[in-house]
């Protein structure tokens, strides 16, 4: 073993309040100088076996659960197969992470069965599902508010990540099935795209570009296209129910905004415009912006 000519072995365990990790592989040695094969597993169940890494890493749900095989060679990094549990949600796949460039790269793919995000860190709070207002006395929020974007800098790193699950559901929004989609960040741009999902019996495809110069605000550009999306599912599911029966809707569109919150900004507008629909069959609706079509 001294002589260069086997592997060296190790096994470490590491145990602290709320963590467990452990490792069990080998080093290469000789020609395979620096290369890295372990199986790894870590066990945390809180967010407090996370404070080395900063005051950011106090989001990420617990218990997590991580379980894989990892390979390092010439300053890449790759995980697989991967298996995650978050809050006691399952996710499989494969990671890869690449420091031989200049900018860092992250390329995944992970699928999960379910996914439910209104478990996933605290609730705020919000009103009541069938509510369509609060009380007589509030004033009527604005239609675009000052909520500042998800993404207000590029990461720093390029990342390719692909997710599928067969069902996902976000806080107030009816249950998806079937999702996928395709998050790229690179330089100056993260995008959302191939993104496709079930919802009310209808789908939907769509995409998302957020484009961040220096120097520049920043402009998202939005395009989501539905078809026969039921009227009385969503409503069920969004409002409580009660409000229409039967129909169902095909709706496109191509919107963009400019400014670093919507609140704020002076280009939100529509981007293209759609075919006129037919007259509506649905009750109570009245006919607008030729956005839509009912049946």
């Amino acid at each position: 073993m001294l002589e260069g000519k086997e592997d060296w072995p190790f096994d470490l365990q590491l145990a602290s309040d709320g963590a467990t990790v452990s490792a069990k592989g080998a080093v290469g040695t000789g020609e395979r100088a620096g290369a890295v094969v372990a199986d790894v597993s870590a066990d945390l169940a809180t967010a407090a076996a996370l404070s080395a890494l900063g005051p950011d890493a106090a989001w990420v749900p617990m218990p997590l659960e991580l379980r894989t095989r990892v390979r390092y060679s010439q300053r890449k990094l790759r995980a697989e197969p991967l298996h995650m549990s978050v809050a006691g949600q399952t996710i499989e796949g494969r990671m890869a992470l690449n420091t031989a460039q200049p900018r860092p790269r992250v390329d995944a793919v992970l699928a999960a069965r379910s996914l439910d995000l209104t478990k996933l860190g605290g609730s705020a709070a919000t009103s009541k599902r069938g509510e369509l207002g609060g009380p007589a006395s509030k004033a009527p929020e604005p239609r675009f508010a000052d909520t500042p974007l998800l993404f207000t800098a590029v990461p720093s790193f390029e990342l390719n990540l692909d997710l599928k699950t067969e069902s996902l559901r976000l806080p107030a929004t009816p249950l998806l099935s079937a999702v996928r989609g395709r998050l790229l960040s690179t330089p100056g741009q993260v995008r959302l795209d191939d993104v496709e999902f079930g919802v009310a019996g209808g789908r939907v495809s769509g995409r998302v570009n957020l484009v961040l110069a220096p120097g520049a605000p920043p402009r998202v550009d939005v395009f989501f296209d539905a078809k026969s999306v039921s009227i009385e599912a969503l409503d069920a599911a969004i409002a409580g129910g009660g409000h229409f029966q039967g129909g169902r809707a095909n709706l496109s569109a191509n919107l963009a905004m400019t400014g670093a919150t919507p609140g704020n900004s002076p280009h939100l507008r529509p981007a293209t415009r759609c075919s006129p629909p037919p007259t509506p069959r649905l009750r109570p609706a009245r006919r607008r912006r030729s956005i839509a079509t009912f049946s």
